[in-house]
């Protein structure tokens, strides 16, 4: 009886110890309930700016408007992802992707697509280098930076303000992305 009563007793302890190890808070500051709640609103894209009488995409009369598809990373986390209807130069998505991230500096990337009927094919829409908005994103300042060409992040914007970000054409589909970052807490 004593035995049972000692192993009885036992796995109460340590029962009872894994249940209070699964809620505490993990040293490292890794949880959920820390951090920031980082909001990226897509407001817009733009084609119309390709130069009159040139399609956008030239290699494909019979899809000369684009079929749009936006992607928004959060960390380097797909967080959201939206088509848009096929066929229109102008599309106001006001899509938001939302993540809490216990970070001070945040990694955010946009991918603008044209969805043909057999691929996604980028779209230019950073000014800088590559086709794709790299971003960081600091909460405490609520500031915007672009990491483009140079070795230093540019600011452009800051938290809650409307960013236009505008490819130069690497291929015949640029376009104009309009976003927006904030925070909550």
């Amino acid at each position: 009886m004593k035995r049972q009563l000692l192993a009885l007793g036992f796995a109460v302890s340590t029962i009872g110890s894994i249940a209070l190890s699964a809620n505490a808070i993990p040293i490292n500051g890794n949880n959920a309930t820390k951090g920031k709640l980082i909001n990226v609103t897509f407001l817009e894209a733009d084609t119309s700016i390709v130069a009159s009488g040139v399609a956008f995409d030239s290699g494909n009369s019979t899809q000369m408007k684009p079929d749009f598809r936006v992607e928004i990373y959060i960390n380097n986390t797909l967080v959201r992802s939206q088509n848009a209807p096929i066929n229109k130069e102008i599309h106001r998505f006001g899509l938001t992707a939302t993540q809490r991230i216990a970070l001070s500096e945040i990694p955010i990337k946009i991918k603008l697509f044209d969805k043909d009927s057999k691929a996604l094919e980028a779209i230019d829409i950073e000014p800088t280098s590559g086709k794709v908005v790299n971003l960081i994103y600091k909460p405490a300042t609520g500031e915007v930076f672009t990491i483009g060409d140079s070795s230093q992040p540019i600011k452009i914007g800051n938290s809650g303000t409307r960013i236009a970000r505008e490819g130069l054409g690497d291929g015949d589909k640029r376009g104009v992305a309009y976003f927006s970052i904030n925070h909550t807490n």
